[in-house]
Formats: structure tokens, C-alpha cells, sequence
């Protein structure tokens, strides 16, 4: 998987908590973009996973507002977020 990382996603403490939440920033980490605008995330276990899924469609909607990029999915990635 070939994920980008732009300069505007370094700060991610700048944007990451106000777009997504606070419960969702602590057992989320964003990984990168594909080259189809998918952001790939990882979650701090299975039920997370799960959360993350289900919520695709708004949560990506609020990252949107915050990012210069259009995202037009959320991908979770297989593994456990970094605590």
C-alpha cells in the first residue's frame, strides 16, 4: 500500500481531535491517503474497527471540513493503533 503523507497532514494535532473527535482520536491513528483519496486508519482494537466502519460516510464528511483534500473513504487497516 502506497499511502502519502502531504505537508498540510503533518499536523495532524492541528486537525485530527477537532474532526473527528475526542473518542475517536484516542483509538484512531490515520496512517495516510491513497492515491484515490481513501485515508487509511488503524484502530486500537476490533470493536474500533468495527465504529470505524459503520461511521465512514459522516466521519469522513467531518474530516473534509478540516483538510484541504477531499477524502472519499475511510479504509481500516488490519492491526492495532499505536496507544
Amino acid at each position: 500500500m502506497d499511502l502519502r503523507r502531504p505537508e498540510w497532514f503533518a499536523g495532524l494535532s492541528r486537525w485530527w481531535l477537532p474532526a473527528v473527535g475526542e473518542d475517536v482520536a484516542d483509538n484512531v491513528a490515520p496512517l495516510g491517503l491513497d492515491g484515490q483519496g481513501r485515508l487509511h486508519v488503524t484502530c486500537r482494537s476490533r470493536a474500533w474497527r468495527v465504529q470505524i466502519r459503520l461511521l465512514e460516510r459522516p466521519l469522513a464528511a467531518r474530516v473534509n471540513r478540516f483538510t484541504p483534500v477531499t477524502v472519499t473513504r475511510i479504509s481500516v487497516v488490519d492491526g492495532t493503533a499505536p496507544r
